[in-house]
């Protein structure tokens, strides 16, 4: 029997009785679609959650959640994720901004505001959660990573920053700060007018030496007793010689830093000039020269020695130290035409450019091997740590009081004012220097009567391997014995001249130049 179906479409005001299948339409896709999703996400939030009771007890969680309650911010920023953020960031108060950023990502579960797999945590639990993401000492990038995994607020990864910087077993156990960039030292415009002395041991025996500057000429004494009066009586018969140069630079032997010293500068009328103490770079020039002078003593006939050095021709000059200061060759063991032996002058020019160019050429040797960054600029009142080459670890809490010259400071400590390079010092956040009941006033200057009359021409010059020379005078140490360290006073020497600050162009921790808007220049 064949049954045959018509199909008979009625309008819904003619039904009088509906039947039950016309009540239960069939969703549509899109209606599907929406229910799935919101499927998924109910079950993508019960797993979240089994993860968090695996990171953290019921108890801590009630914790945060009571907290969070109690945070207004956080309760706007649940209000505003249940039922949706305005559209324009400029329609919500200033605090939530930070909120709204992210708002895409937040969600809310049990009470919890959360970001992602974070939760988002109220002021009051901060700190706590702070000293814990730091407590295996990590690093800013490390300790971040950490917060990633589980936390976060507006501000966090500042947060994060600050307390490693602060924290002070980390500040101690940082290596030793990268050498900076050379800076080489200018040639002075003519013979013996900038001189270095130093002092050597060979064999148990202590010998002064004596360069200069222009020429690289070389005097070598034996001293018998390593006093002030010993130096200074060999230093007389140098002058006596070569003439009295305008600048002396020595570092900070006890014989050079004594009143007695200091009082044959200023009558002899030259200008005395120290450098950074435990940094022997900064003369570069008289500890080449001690080099040089070791060798030479090394010999069978040292006298021979120094005089074949004298008449070797220098490399970075063109010229011998010789011919540059005394406008001829010597006679030595090697036969020479009488003519050769004869006074000439010299092309100041070339030399002035030879020099220059092997100075750059070295110092463009020295900043790739090492790896040289420009540290950043201290400024008074800065607290810094120090830690010199020989010591493991940063300490010593000491406060910036003034800048001597390029790449040297003035520091504050509970022993007095020191004297230190820039690449002992590093930038501390919250240390101060351990307060003494006994402790002594900053060390004034008792030699500023005593500092040379000679004017200095031209801008301060620095030593080939680091530039810090200045003439910073020394005082006895708060035991009684002669300093070893330079103790400053906290005020400005007027004689001490280098570059302003408004001179020195700003740089980023990366080494790129700081430029200022055009606007801001006036």
């Amino acid at each position: 029997m064949c049954i045959k179906l018509d199909k008979d479409d009625e309008a819904v005001q003619k039904l009088v009785i509906a039947d039950a299948l016309s009540r239960s339409p069939q969703l549509t896709t899109a209606e599907s679609e929406v229910i799935t999703l919101s499927e998924d996400v109910e079950a993508y939030l019960s797993s979240v959650d089994i993860s968090w009771s695996c990171a953290a007890s019921d108890k801590r969680l009630k914790e945060i959640a009571e907290e969070t309650r109690k945070d207004r911010l956080i309760q706007e920023a649940i209000r505003y994720t249940k039922e949706g953020w305005p559209k324009y960031i400029t329609d919500v108060e200033d605090n939530l901004r930070d909120y709204y950023a992210v708002r895409m990502e937040l969600s809310v579960h049990n009470g919890l505001l959360t970001r992602g797999t974070r939760i988002v945590l109220p002021a009051p639990l901060h700190d706590d959660i702070l000293k814990r993401i730091h407590e295996g000492h990590l690093g800013i990038t490390k300790c971040r990573d950490r917060a990633k995994a589980a936390v976060w607020w507006p501000g966090i990864n500042g947060r994060i920053k600050r307390i490693v910087e602060e924290c002070r077993h980390c500040q101690e156990k940082k290596p030793t700060q990268s050498k900076e960039p050379l800076i080489p030292t200018e040639l002075p415009q003519r013979v013996f007018q900038k001189c270095a002395a130093d002092l050597l041991e060979f064999k148990g025996q202590s010998y002064l030496v004596f360069v200069d500057y222009y020429s690289r000429f070389i005097d070598l004494a034996h001293i018998k007793i390593s006093t002030s009066a010993e130096v200074i009586k060999l230093l007389k018969s140098m002058f006596a010689r070569q003439g009295i140069p305008e600048i002396l630079v020595t570092d900070n032997g006890r014989q050079f830093t004594s009143r007695e010293f200091q009082e044959f500068a200023v009558k002899w009328g030259f200008q005395h000039v120290t450098t950074s103490p435990h940094y022997p770079q900064a003369n570069g020039e008289a500890e080449r020269a001690v080099q040089i002078a070791k060798k030479i003593l090394q010999q069978d006939e040292p006298e021979l020695a120094l005089l074949i050095y004298r008449d070797t021709t220098i490399s970075a000059t063109g010229y011998s130290p010789a011919e540059l200061a005394c406008g001829r060759k010597l006679r030595t063991t090697l036969p020479t035409l009488p003519e050769n032996l004869e006074s000439k002058t010299f092309d100041k020019t070339a030399v002035t450019a030879s020099d220059a160019k092997a100075k750059q050429s070295y110092k463009n040797c020295f900043d790739k091997r090492h790896g040289a960054r420009p540290l950043d600029e201290l400024l008074p009142g800065d607290t810094v740590l120090q830690k010199l080459d020989g010591e493991k670890h940063w300490g010593s809490p000491a406060v910036i009081l003034q800048q001597c010259a390029p790449r040297s400071y003035i520091v504050q400590t509970p022993r007095g004012s020191l004297r230190r390079n820039r690449r002992h010092l590093r930038r501390s956040r919250n240390f101060e220097p351990e307060q003494s009941s006994s402790r002594p006033s900053p060390v004034q200057n008792d030699f500023s009567l005593y500092t040379s009359q000679v004017p200095v021409t031209g801008e301060p010059e620095t030593a080939l391997h680091a530039s810090d020379p200045i003439q910073c005078p020394e005082s006895r140490s708060s035991e009684g014995g002669p300093a070893t360290e330079a103790r400053h006073s906290a005020t400005p020497d007027p004689g001490d001249s280098h570059p302003s600050s408004s001179s020195t162009p700003r740089m980023t921790r990366s080494g790129r130049i700081i430029t200022l808007p055009a606007r801001y220049k006036d």
